[in-house]
């Protein structure tokens, strides 16, 4: 199936987050043979520390996964959209976001649908009707 494809009522799922677990255990089998050419350890089994380390390694390996996903997301937004919500504070409200946008040369319904769109990418969060809050 295509990414982003929906088969038989199922979703695609992400597949590297699939692939963690295989490799965090392939990164502790690595961190352990590495460990025994220093002569620390044993070559018999991967022990807990390291295990723990790929663990560890693993969990590096997705925030730096999410904070590019972070900064491609902010590098996709076009210039007029990013004016908008460098004038808009931390909290705002729609009627804000109108005003920033009229500022920046867009129509009412322009900055819906603009809102809508920036909720849906996680660039902003909808705590309640009217009022939103920046997530980047």
């Amino acid at each position: 199936w295509p990414k982003g494809s929906k088969s038989r009522g199922f979703s695609m799922v992400d597949s590297r987050v699939m692939k963690t677990p295989i490799i965090a255990a392939r990164l502790a089998l690595v961190l352990q043979i590495l460990r025994w050419a220093c002569d620390e350890v044993h070559k018999d089994f991967v022990d807990i520390d390291s295990t723990k380390s790929a663990i560890r390694l693993s969990a590096y390996f997705e925030d730096c996964y999410f904070n590019v996903q972070k900064f491609m997301l902010i590098e996709s937004i076009d210039s007029q959209k990013k004016e908008m919500l460098d004038i808009v504070p931390h909290l705002f409200s729609t009627a804000e976001a109108v005003q920033a946008g009229k500022e920046v040369g867009m129509s009412e319904r322009t900055v819906m649908y603009v809102l809508n769109k920036l909720a849906a990418n996680k660039v902003i969060r909808k705590i309640k009707r009217g009022e939103y809050e920046k997530l980047q």
